[in-house]
């Protein structure tokens, strides 16, 4: 097995996903950072961010096509935290929070990934009781220029592969569904949205 191989393996597993900046990329804003919020939520309550649901990814765009979504976390229990939706325009949401500006950029998954998904060569290669470390070193380097985790211009991404956390145990459990929102911003905790499956969300608070 060669980097190469790998690399080209990651082009036809990579997921469309946007990257949030506060500098202009998008002619429009289209999303807000913290700030008050647009929602009266009541409780020891965080406003992270607010979406525009037009540029969420394709299988939510699907059963909503207009207005927000609104993450607030919750101080003291992850599992408490809320996602309020609504049928405003982002343009017309009032918030002191700052403006985030979109960049469409393809999300590579990570080397566990290739056990999971892929051609039966790559699956194979990942699959072995042994596999060449300098080749899989190579592609972690190659993988890390490239993930948002060692930005420290994004604030979020909408969208694309997930990540492997030291809680994550359940990673491949999630491969086939579909991550709306994950945080960076003010990390730690990084926040992961996630479509259910059944027009809910489930949000995860992930620590190192």
């Amino acid at each position: 097995m060669k980097v190469e191989t790998l690399m080209e393996e990651a082009g036809k597993l990579a997921r469309p996903s946007i990257e949030l900046y506060a500098e202009q990329g998008t002619d429009d804003f289209l999303a807000v950072w913290g700030g008050d919020g647009s929602a009266s939520i009541e409780g020891p309550y965080k406003h992270r961010m607010t979406v525009d649901f037009r540029y969420m990814p394709d299988p939510m765009k699907a059963w909503r096509r207009h207005g927000c979504l609104s993450l607030y976390t919750h101080l003291h229990h992850a599992d408490k935290s809320i996602i309020v939706c609504s049928d405003a325009d982002i343009r017309t949401v009032k918030t002191s929070g700052t403006k985030l500006y979109g960049r469409l950029t393809p999300s590579l998954p990570l080397l566990d990934a290739f056990a999971y998904t892929g051609s039966p060569e790559v699956m194979a290669w990942a699959n072995a009781p042994e596999s060449d470390p300098e080749v899989a070193g190579g592609y972690e380097e190659y993988y890390d220029k490239y993930c948002p985790l060692y930005s420290d211009q994004i604030y979020a991404v909408l969208g694309g592969w997930h990540y492997m956390w030291p809680d994550s145990f359940q990673w491949e459990e999630y491969i086939d569904r579909d991550l709306l929102i994950c945080t960076f911003k003010d990390a730690e905790p990084w926040i992961e949205v996630w479509d259910d499956g059944e027009r809910e969300y489930e949000v995860i608070e992930r620590m190192t």
